[in-house]
């Protein structure tokens, strides 16, 4: 393949990947992260307007120049 380590794809992905259990989540875990995603849900109704008002502020403001601009 890319640095002629392995001679093709099949023999690339055996090297790579092997079998093992089967992986369940826990089921408490899954509540936790639930509960999460209802909270990052509502995130944006409280950042939106912050970046949109500090974009506002700095819209007019001259930037410094950046690495190799001056």
């Amino acid at each position: 393949m890319g640095h002629s380590v392995r001679p093709d794809w099949g023999q690339a992905r055996a090297a790579m990947v092997s079998g093992g259990g089967e992986f369940a989540p826990d089921p408490r875990a899954a509540r936790a992260y639930q509960e999460i995603d209802k909270a990052y849900a509502t995130l944006n109704a409280f950042t939106d307007p912050l970046f949109r008002s500090m974009a506002d502020r700095l819209q007019d403001l001259e930037h410094a120049p950046g690495p190799g601009r001056g």
